[in-house]
């Protein structure tokens, strides 16, 4: 009796056991066939949301040929996934980039590093545009690399507007230059003389006072001379207006070259001229004066063949001593000129003080 209740108890054990196997297995299966539909659902997520990217998704084997296309890249390129499955993407090259770029975008991806930069290609009709691109090595358990993903953007309307951009820029840069140029032109059209390139009587005007103000601040002197052609209505008379121009050019030039930096060189109208000369004593402008007289009477002018010669008469005055403002002094200056004019012309005068010759 107890051998059979040993039998029994075996028998119940071994058939529990066998059970629980079959139960494990099927739990197991049951376990690995939903994995496998999560797997599943998941490749399937991935698939369309690589199917429905914007940006051209290729996947190629370590030579380079497509063995996937997304349908981003078949918009772009024009090429459906029959004709690019087998191809290599070497299809879409348009000659732009040289075989140095190409070598040097191989090593670096079969060196197992990421490549992204911008590449010229030429799609299906023959037309090129611009991509931006990234290609990724995948590897396998091995490390060993299989396959490449690249991923593409078509940035042809983005460099366009960049370009355009650009152009629009140097336009722009160029149009404030010209009217930066212009603007120069303009302050010097309104300060200047245009024939002598002095200072014309505006520029006096608005700076006499100044000059006047600074000397009477630092207590020192200031002079004034004021110059005059002689005979220059007969000379344009006799030799024309374009003679005359010139004869009034080389006194500018003459004034130019002789004065200081702080001097204020106008041409005061017509054939008159005004020299401010601040921190001048009269003696010391009254030897600048005989310089610049000296040099014009020597100078010769060629004009049709013919040798011009003209003289000038000066006459000065200076602040304080002649008058106690600007308008007083220039005055002062004028009157000594009529003193020289009328004294013969072709020299120079101080203010109330003998002719100089």
């Amino acid at each position: 009796m107890n051998n059979w209740q040993g039998l029994i108890a075996l028998f119940i054990i071994f058939g529990l056991v066998f059970l629980s196997i079959i139960l494990w297995e099927v739990i197991g299966r049951y376990n690995a066939t939903k994995a496998l539909l999560i797997a599943q659902k998941q490749l399937d997520l991935q698939s369309a949301a690589l199917n429905a990217a914007a940006n051209a998704i290729v996947i190629t084997d370590r030579e380079g040929k497509c063995i996937w296309v997304n349908p981003a890249f078949t918009l772009v390129s024009g090429y459906s996934s029959e004709e690019m499955i087998g191809q290599k993407l070497s299809k879409l090259k348009s000659g732009v980039q040289d075989e140095t770029f190409y070598r040097e975008l191989w090593q670096t991806i079969l060196g197992g590093e990421v490549w992204h930069g911008e590449i010229v290609n030429k799609n299906k009709s023959g037309q090129l545009y611009i991509e931006e691109m990234t290609i990724a090595p995948v590897r396998n358990d091995h490390n060993e690399i299989t396959h490449f993903i690249a991923v593409k953007q078509d940035i042809s309307k983005r460099k366009q507007i960049e370009v355009n951009l650009q152009d629009a820029n140097h336009r722009l840069k160029f149009q404030m230059n010209e009217i930066q140029k212009l603007k120069e032109e303009l302050q010097v059209q309104v300060i200047r003389d245009s024939l002598t390139g002095l200072y014309n009587r505006r520029f006096l005007e608005e700076s006499l006072d100044r000059e006047i103000a600074h000397a009477r601040r630092d207590g020192k002197s200031m002079c004034i001379a004021m110059i005059d052609v002689d005979n220059f209505k007969s000379f344009n008379d006799r030799y024309g207006h374009k003679a005359g121009d010139m004869i009034l050019k080389s006194l500018g030039d003459i004034l130019q070259a002789n004065t200081r930096k702080s001097d204020v060189s106008c041409r005061y109208g017509g054939e008159e001229f005004v020299v401010v000369m601040p921190n001048a004593t009269t003696d010391g402008a009254r030897r600048r004066a005989q310089q610049w007289r000296k040099a014009f009477q020597l100078l010769q002018n060629s004009f049709n063949g013919q040798e011009l010669q003209a003289t000038i008469s000066v006459g000065l005055a200076s602040f304080p001593e002649h008058g106690k403002d600007g308008e007083n002094v220039l005055n002062a200056a004028d009157k000594a000129l009529y003193e020289s004019k009328r004294r013969g012309k072709n020299r120079v005068t101080v203010y109330q003080e003998k002719v100089l010759d």
